[in-house]
């Protein structure tokens, strides 16, 4: 009795068809690696964006609530500021965008300080030695017994790295001037009602040694009010539709 064998075929992929599958399977791959790549991207720029919006805010929070407490004392009333212990006269002075004035907008960081509210503070751009960017610094002094504008007055705070520009420009009733000195002739003993400032600064880049011309920035620009300017005739408005930052 004969037993009768039976074959099964077996049936596979051929070399051909393997390799057309590694390839779609890479072409997957490279397609997936890059959006993702792509997103990744983006979400680093818009972190970006958001952290220099918000650094950008803070920063012209703090100048604007300075301002808003700038004050000075007219001549005739400043027996009560001992000047034969603080010979600073409070002020407001500007020029070269490096701006210094007294204001009532200290808060001390000691609970329960005796410290007053009051200082002189000062906003300036300078050049860091180690990034060779320029920064924009807050000092602010509350002895008050020696020129803010020397190295060794006040405490020295950096509020904004890889600044592009720092402009301030105060309104005379008439235009905006980029000079202030409170107790020169032209402006003595003088509060302006407003103040523009613009400050700009580099968002961060994967490239270096980019020149600026070709580095985005994000630009603010403010007009802060000033309570204290008592005594001040009032003055007109300016056209914000025809002003324009040059």
């Amino acid at each position: 009795m004969g037993i009768a064998l039976k074959h099964k075929s077996q049936s596979g992929f051929t070399l051909l068809e393997v390799i057309i599958a590694i390839g779609l399977l890479g072409s997957i791959c490279v397609v997936t690696i890059n959006i993702l790549s792509d997103q990744l991207n983006i979400r680093e720029k818009l972190t970006n964006i958001n952290s220099t919006q918000h650094t950008m805010d803070v920063v012209m929070s703090r100048i604007s609530n300075d301002l808003r407490a700038a004050y000075i004392t007219p001549f005739q009333n400043q027996s009560f500021l001992n000047l034969s212990y603080r010979p600073v006269v409070p002020k407001i002075y500007l020029k070269n965008n490096d701006l210094s004035f007294f204001t009532f907008n200290f808060r001390s960081l000691t609970k329960n300080s005796s410290q007053s509210n009051e200082s002189f503070v000062r906003y300036f751009i300078d050049k860091d030695e180690n990034t060779k960017k320029n920064f924009l610094y807050r000092v602010y002094d509350t002895d008050m017994i020696d020129n803010i504008t020397k190295d060794h007055v006040g405490i020295k705070q950096t509020l904004l790295m890889d600044v592009k520009e720092f402009k301030v420009l105060f309104w005379t009733g008439r235009n905006f001037v980029t000079d202030w000195d409170s107790t020169s002739n032209d402006t003595m003993n003088r509060i302006p009602k407003m103040v523009h400032i613009h400050l700009a600064t580099f968002f961060k880049s994967k490239v270096d040694n980019l020149a600026d011309k070709d580095r985005a920035s994000y630009d603010l620009d403010t007009v802060v009010y000033l309570p204290n300017s008592m005594g001040e005739i009032e003055t007109e408005m300016p056209d914000w539709n025809e002003y324009k930052w040059k």
